[in-house]
């Protein structure tokens, strides 16, 4: 929905890059942070755990509002974002 429907404005005030740059960070980690669906859930899709972590980094806010905006767990939350900053600085350092 983010991606649809906010406008560039909107979207470097939330997570601190263009879509440009997100797409760029997306292009070179995504097959690092993919997950296989399992039959018990749906893997989160790439896009949406860059976002997660992004989102973080950009705010104050804490792993609960993080994961209630985004509608995941505290833990998923806490979890992706230490994984997204280690992707991203391990491939792009």
């Amino acid at each position: 929905m983010v991606e649809a429907s906010f406008p560039d404005e909107l979207w470097y005030s939330n997570f601190r890059v263009t879509r440009g740059t997100f797409t760029c960070i997306l292009h070179e980690i995504g097959d690092e942070i993919s997950r296989q669906d399992t039959p018990m859930q749906k893997a989160v899709k790439p896009n949406r755990r860059i976002a997660i972590a992004l989102y973080y980094l950009a705010s104050t806010a804490g792993y609960r509002t993080v994961g209630y905006l985004f509608g995941v767990s505290v833990a998923f939350a806490c979890a992706c974002i230490r994984e997204e900053c280690e992707a991203i600085r391990h491939t792009m350092a």
